[in-house]
Parts: structure tokens; C-alpha cells; sequence
């Protein structure tokens, strides 16, 4: 016999839950509050280390190539690209073996 109080957890955890796997569905990963959550924890610290490696960098090609983009669009840009993928289960990234 199922407990009532126990189906309206369930019942209010789906219907919290379901915009958010809309979101990660359709737009991946960094949609959503998770997602969010880590690109706002981790945007900084890779700005602060895009700007270190920046500075140390003797490859001229890559340096110039980022020439236009500051350190925090870049950071931007690089967490949401690696968060988009991963909720995406018709990407697959698989290394093909050698023959």
C-alpha cells in the first residue's frame, strides 16, 4: 500500500523537476540550475586562469587568434560550450579505434 504523503513528494518533486529536464533536453546541460550553478562557481576561477595562461604564452598563432576576446568572454564561452554537450544523448563523443 503506497503512503499518500509519500506520492505528494513524488507528485511535487516531478512537477519541480520537469521544466528543468525540459531545459537540459532542449538546450543541454548549462540551462539549467545546475548548470548555472557551475558556470557561476567556476566562470571566474577559469577567467583568472585564461588571463595567467595569456600572459606566459609563447604561441603567437593563439594569441592572436584570441585577440578579441577578453578573458571573461572566453571563460563564458568555453563552460557553456563544455556543459551544451552533455545532456545531449544524439551526440556521441567516442574515439575510433585504430585499425
Amino acid at each position: 500500500m503506497s503512503n499518500p504523503h509519500n506520492d505528494d513528494i513524488e507528485r511535487s518533486f516531478e512537477r519541480l523537476n520537469r521544466p528543468q529536464e525540459y531545459l537540459e533536453a532542449t538546450h543541454g546541460l548549462g540551462a539549467t540550475r545546475p548548470g548555472r550553478h557551475v558556470r557561476d562557481t567556476y566562470w571566474p576561477q577559469l577567467a583568472e586562469e585564461i588571463h595567467d595562461s595569456r600572459a606566459k604564452s609563447r604561441d603567437k598563432v593563439l594569441l592572436r587568434t584570441l585577440r578579441g576576446l577578453s578573458d571573461n568572454d572566453l571563460a563564458r564561452d568555453l563552460l557553456a560550450i563544455g556543459s551544451a554537450p552533455t545532456a545531449r544523448p544524439a551526440i556521441r563523443l567516442t574515439a575510433t579505434p585504430p585499425r
